[in-house]
């Protein structure tokens, strides 16, 4: 019978051909997501990957099939998470833009495309305050709702932060409220955190339903008022003329500024 030692021995050496196998798999799941990107496909691919996890079942011992099974799915996870970092940088991602613009479908269908993490700023803000964006305006003002909305962006990127600082490293999309460039302080928040996108659609498509400020002041009125601040605050501009169009052009000028 072999001693313990002998037995460590193999073990190590069977874990030396994990480490070199797992090395070249991410290695060649990263190629996967480059292939994805050109072909404008999404990194999540939960067909794929059900069947992955569904053929593992019929090719190992059924009570190792648990086990492996979550191995499998944290591979995929950190393959993912690897896809997005190499392809798109670490950066957050804020959308700003005038509201209606389409900014938070856009962020989910960008969120698909670069495997992130959405939040939207409206809804955070309800949670927080047990009241919409447009009932606290109605109630309490737009001045006073500024002034908090600036204190849920500042708490969100402080929590992101400490996610990362935790090394989840999961990209993070963020779909800000139209008049979040009305604070400089918000601006500069933005930008020292990640990248920010000005989504644009035209006039006469915004919605305003919801949306007291774009009904109050009349949208074009407040696109003038407000097209400087978006303009200077954002590193990159598309155009939402149709949804998955525009996350892959963002999509686009994320890769190219990882591959500068």
């Amino acid at each position: 019978m072999d001693s313990i030692n002998d037995i460590r021995a193999q073990i190590d050496v069977i874990d030396s051909e994990i480490i070199s196998l797992l090395e070249k798999r991410f290695a060649i799941t990263d190629s996967i997501g480059l292939a994805k990107h050109k072909e404008n496909k999404n990194i999540v691919d939960r067909v794929r990957e059900k069947q992955k996890l569904d053929n593992l079942f019929g090719r190992c011992r059924e009570e190792y099939a648990g086990y492996i099974a979550a191995i499998f799915k944290s591979l995929m996870e950190e393959s993912k998470l690897s896809q997005s970092r190499v392809l798109f940088g670490p950066d957050t991602i804020f959308l700003i833009g005038m509201p209606g613009c389409g900014k938070t479908s856009v962020a989910r269908e960008l969120a698909g495309h670069i495997y992130a993490d959405v939040i939207d700023l409206d809804d955070e803000f309800s949670k927080m305050y047990i009241a919409t964006p447009e009932m606290f305006i109605n109630q309490m003002g737009e001045d006073m709702f500024r002034k908090n909305e600036s204190l849920v962006l500042k708490l969100i990127i402080e929590r992101i932060a400490a996610l990362r600082a935790n090394y989840c490293n999961k990209r993070v999309v963020i779909s800000c409220g139209g008049g979040i460039v009305c604070r400089e302080i918000n601006i500069d928040r933005m930008k020292e955190s990640g990248k920010v996108i000005y989504v644009k659609r035209e006039l006469d498509k915004l919605e305003t339903n919801g949306r007291p400020i774009s009904v109050a002041k009349g949208v074009e009125n407040l696109y003038n008022e407000r097209k400087a601040f978006y303009e200077s605050a954002a590193d990159y501009i598309v155009e939402n003329n149709d949804i998955r169009e525009c996350a892959g052009l963002i999509a686009g000028h994320l890769y190219s500024d990882t591959c500068k």
